[in-house]
C-alpha cells in the first residue's frame, strides 16, 4: 500500500506556521504506525521531515528515495542527522514542538 505525505512546506507561501504543524501531524502518523522511517523523494519533504523528526525528539528518522536505493545496492550514505547539525543555523524561523507533541 502506498501513501502520499505532505511535510506541509508547501503551506510556507500562505502561511508560515502552518509548516510546523503539518509536519509534526505526519511524524506523529508515523509513530502511530510503528513506522521506522519517512521516505521522501523530495529534498524540501526531506529537510521538513528531518528538521521535525529532530525536534520532536522521535525514533521515526527521515530518508531520501535515492539513499534508499543506494543502501540497498550497498552504496555508503552520509548520517542525515549530520545534515540536521549542518544547517541548523540557516533555518528562517525554528521548529517549535509543543510539550504534548515531544517525547
Amino acid at each position: 500500500m502506498y501513501q502520499s505525505l505532505c511535510c506541509g512546506l508547501v503551506s510556507a507561501f500562505d502561511l508560515l506556521a502552518s509548516v510546523g504543524h503539518s509536519g509534526m501531524k505526519r511524524v506523529q502518523e508515523a509513530e502511530q504506525t510503528g513506522a521506522e522511517w519517512l521516505v521522501t523523494n523530495s529534498a524540501g519533504c526531506g529537510s521538513q521531515f528531518n528538521a521535525t523528526c529532530h525536534a520532536m525528539g522521535t525514533q521515526v528518522q527521515q530518508m531520501d528515495l535515492t539513499e534508499l536505493v543506494a543502501r540497498c545496492l550497498g552504496i555508503p550514505t552520509v548520517d542525515p542527522a549530520q545534515c540536521v547539525e549542518l544547517l541548523k543555523d540557516s533555518v528562517i524561523s525554528p521548529i517549535v514542538v509543543p510539550a504534548e507533541a515531544s517525547k
